[in-house]
């Protein structure tokens, strides 16, 4: 991520945050850690971790989508 922060920090972002969820998801997760990079000034800081604790929120097991998981065909789980 360091590496990604970095390229959005060149191309001009002034403020950003990066983050990737415990599940492999690129938002905040409510079921673990969180991975965030913030970029403030066009400076990246270093990589930390936020939990759901931190904001006063329980955590919660993730569960994949209904969606994703009744239409989802083995070749679009494939693509990309």
């Amino acid at each position: 991520m360091p590496v990604l922060a970095e390229a959005l920090a060149k191309l001009g972002s002034s403020q950003a945050m990066l983050v990737h969820g415990h599940e492999g998801l690129d938002e905040m997760s409510i079921s673990g850690e969180t991975l965030v990079v913030e970029i403030k000034d066009g400076i990246c800081s270093a990589p930390f971790v936020v939990t759901p604790e931190m904001y006063g929120l329980p955590r919660h097991p993730y569960m994949r989508s209904w969606a994703v998981t009744r239409y989802a065909t083995p070749r679009s789980r494939d693509a990309c």
